[in-house]
């Protein structure tokens, strides 16, 4: 299955997710200077639906405020049988 062609948007959240992996939305969005939280958000969940990126719920130390936290990371390619393959900075097989 062919996957669709990213938008420009996407494909620069996901190089800098794969360089700054557990990365909340509003950081994302900052760095990548959109103004809107919610569209990034919204880009990550369809990123999400297409099994680009994952994210996890973390909770923060006393020092950061005692809460819980959305992260984002890219997902990690996945070879034939299923199983995650290391890759190395760019993305290639070692």
């Amino acid at each position: 299955m062919a996957r669709a062609r990213l938008s420009t948007s996407a494909e620069a959240a996901l190089g800098v997710l794969r360089i700054c992996p557990n990365m909340p939305a509003d950081v994302l969005a900052a760095t990548l200077g959109d103004g809107h939280v919610v569209s990034t958000q919204q880009l990550l969940r369809r990123l999400e639906l297409q099994k680009r990126v994952q994210r996890h719920v973390v909770a923060l130390p006393p020092l950061l405020g005692s809460g819980r936290v959305t992260v984002w990371s890219v997902r990690a390619p996945r070879d034939s049988d299923g199983r995650g393959q290391k890759r190395d900075f760019e993305g290639t097989p070692p």
